[in-house]
Formats: structure tokens, sequence, C-alpha cells
């Protein structure tokens, strides 16, 4: 009895986490509508996927009792889908910069999010019936490819949620996404009913839901669990936060100084009384004989900007985030 209290509050608890997540587009200051929407469709996209993890459909019997029926479970997972192919659209539709993003010279993080989609993709393409029952001959096999497949796209939306920073970019809300994250893969491994009483079932993974395939999904959560835990080093975010293949050309960019007139100049143009600067911010801080900017040049300036669009200065109350790429990415006027 103990022990199935222990499991129920842990659900319970996860789900709260759940539902604490769905807050967060309030704790941001707003941009364009349509950008906006997009953001919020992202992260119930992802929440959706932790809450499949956190209210497993299988097994049937198991304890505490999967929370959703299967044909819910279904439904779930292709709204999550939905929800996922909305946000790219969406951004796509408001901002045509964003096809930059989608490209093999896209940073890590975005590259974490189309194979998260893809993967997807792939999970609500197989689990249909039809499907299911050509490419597996049993359940079972279905079920762990089905399980792993999943533990891998959550933590690839883990990633481009944490690294993206739109809703998680305080220390706070980054770290409970992330331990709940973990808590709802961890609630995949219920028990199964009657296991303690059943031949080497002795230990956790011997009474766990996936039978003689459990010891492989414990592994895949450990592994995956600490690949996210390994988000909160800040070399780890700028490394995914940068490209993974060069760009050969660079993208316009046109910064719209009158709209800066109320920012202190030093505060970008560092380099102005101390003589060392002779040309644009890029110029020098992409110029290879500076070897102590080791940062790469898209998380550097990323950061630089969008940390003072989020958090504001005294001589600027009205500033935001900038609603899409395009508003800084343009050719210049």
């Amino acid at each position: 009895m103990r022990g199935r209290w222990s499991a129920d509050r842990r659900t319970t608890l996860t789900t709260i986490g759940l539902g604490v997540l769905l807050v967060l587009p309030l704790t941001v200051r707003r941009v364009g509508w349509v950008w906006e929407w997009a953001s919020v469709c992202g992260l119930l996209s992802a929440v959706g996927a932790l809450a499949l993890c956190a209210w497993a459909v299988r097994p049937r019997e198991a304890r505490p009792a999967a929370p959703l029926s299967l044909n819910r479970h279904r439904d779930l997972g292709f709204a999550v889908l939905g929800l996922a192919v909305a946000h790219v659209g969406l951004l796509l539709w408001t901002d045509p910069t964003v096809v930059e993003y989608l490209m093999p010279t896209a940073p890590g993080y975005q590259l974490a999010g189309i194979a998260a989609l893809v993967l997807l993709v792939i999970l609500g393409a197989t689990s249909t019936g039809g499907t299911r029952r050509r490419v597996w001959s049993s359940h079972r096999g279905f079920q762990v490819v089905h399980v792993v497949l999943s533990l891998l796209a959550i933590a690839l939306i883990s990633g481009h949620v944490l690294v993206s920073a739109r809703y998680a970019h305080m220390p706070r809300t980054g770290s409970v996404f992330l331990a709940v994250s973990i808590v709802a893969m961890l609630l995949l491994l219920r028990q199964r009913k009657g296991a303690a009483h059943q031949s080497g079932a002795d230990h956790l993974i011997g009474r766990a839901a996936f039978g003689r395939h459990s010891a492989a999904v414990v592994g895949v959560i450990i592994v995956v669990s600490l690949a996210l835990l390994g988000l909160l080093s800040p070399s780890v975010r700028t490394a995914l936060q940068s490209t993974v293949i060069p760009r050969k050309d660079p993208i316009p960019m046109n910064f719209p100084h009158d709209k800066h007139r109320a920012v202190q100049c030093l505060t970008c143009h560092h380099n102005f009384t101390d003589k060392t600067g002779r040309d644009g911010c890029i110029s020098c801080h992409r110029g290879r004989h500076r070897t102590d900017l080791k940062m790469p040049l898209e998380p550097r300036f990323h950061q630089f900007c969008l940390e003072c669009h989020r958090t504001g200065n005294e001589a600027d109350h009205k500033n935001g985030p900038a609603a899409g790429c395009v508003v800084c990415h343009s050719e210049p006027h």
C-alpha cells in the first residue's frame, strides 16, 4: 500500500509539474501575436510529449494504473505531432527567415528540434494498427521500440526548449522544465501487477513494466537523463547554439540604431574608449587575431541581444523580445 501510494504521489506531482510548465508563457514579455502563438504551440507540444511518458498507457495492469486509455494515448500523441507542425508552420508563415533554421547550417539545438519532429512523425506513422502489425510480429517488440524512440524524442525536445530559451531562459524555469522531463521519463518504470511474486522479479528492473526489455529501457532513461543534466553547463548550451556546419555566407543583418537611442552607446561599443575598435562588431568578434573571443559568433550575439531584450534596462522599459528573425536579419536600408 505504501509503495502504491508513493507511485501515485509521484504521478500526481509530475502532473502538477506539467501544469506549471503550461503557465511559462505568462512569465515572459509578449511579442507579435503569430510568433507568440507559434511559440505556445511548441511549448504545448513539448508538455504533451512529457505527459505521454508520465501517463504511459502500458501496461494495462501497472501500479499505479495507467491514467490514459489506448485511444486517448493515441489521440494525445497525434495532438502533440499536430502542435509541433503548427509550431514550425506558424514561424515560417510569420517570418520567412526562419527557413535558415531548417537547413543543415542551423544551430545544434534547432537540428535537435527538427530531429524530434521527424521522430514524432515516425512514432505516429508506426503506431497505427495496420502499420504496427506489418512492421512488428510481436507487441512487445513494438512497445520497446516505441518507448526508446519516445525517450530520444523527449531528449531532443527538452534540449530544443532549454537551449532556445524562449520560456526557459531563467535558471529557475529551466531547472523546473529539466526536472519535470526527467521525472516524466522515470514514471515509465511502473511496476507490473503481481511482479513481486514472479520468478526473477526480486529487483527493480525485474518488476518493471517492460519485462525482458526493462533493462534496455532503464539504460536509455539513464543515458537521456545524464544528457539533459549536461544542459546545465553553459559551455554545452553555447555549443548547441553554434552552427554544426558553418554557413558559406552570413545572414544579412540590419541593426536599427534609431530604435536604440535610449541605450548607452558603450553598452555595445565597449571598445570605443580604448581605441581598439576600427570597424563593426562582427568584424572584430569574427577576427581570428582575437584569440580571447572564443565563443562562436552566433551564440555570442544572440545571447547579447536577447538578454537585453528579455531583461530590459532603466533607459528603455518598453523593450521586449524581438518578434522574429527578420527584425534584425534583413538587408540594411
